[in-house]
């Protein structure tokens, strides 16, 4: 049956709605206050809303930040779905190809059906620091 939500709830989903909008559409930086935002107002954010976040921090090359993003998802209970992974591909590989792979890796034993996306991320990644198998 039908069962109508609450206005709050409806104002929570809109908010988290614009603050994904804003992260989309501006620099990195905004990621960190959208997610600082959230916290503040005690907004429960969602896949869509992280996968948004690491994609612009990845984007602006803050590979920390982007893990950052990935590892307060899994804390706040959130699934990491393939284009959260696919997207912290490069930063878990900054400075380490190892890391980019090891990274594929877990998309691959995961239950994500595979694209070419992680794979593309993960050859520009050791293509970078030069090692190829």
């Amino acid at each position: 049956p039908y069962a109508p939500r609450a206005p709050c709830e409806i104002a929570m989903g809109l908010k988290v709605k614009d603050l994904t909008r804003e992260v989309k559409r501006g620099p990195w930086t905004k990621a960190l206050d959208a997610l600082g935002e959230a916290s503040a107002e005690q907004i429960q954010l969602d896949v869509f809303f992280y996968s948004t976040a690491i994609s612009a921090c990845s984007r602006g090359q803050v590979w920390p930040q982007a893990l950052q993003m990935l590892g307060i998802m899994t804390c706040a209970g959130l699934t990491p779905d393939l284009v959260c992974l696919s997207a912290a591909v490069p930063a878990a590989g900054e400075g380490k190809w190892d890391g980019a792979v090891q990274l594929l890796e877990e998309i691959q034993e995961s239950r994500f059906e595979m694209n070419v996306v992680p794979f593309d991320a993960s050859i520009t990644t050791c293509g970078k620091a030069s090692q190829f198998a």
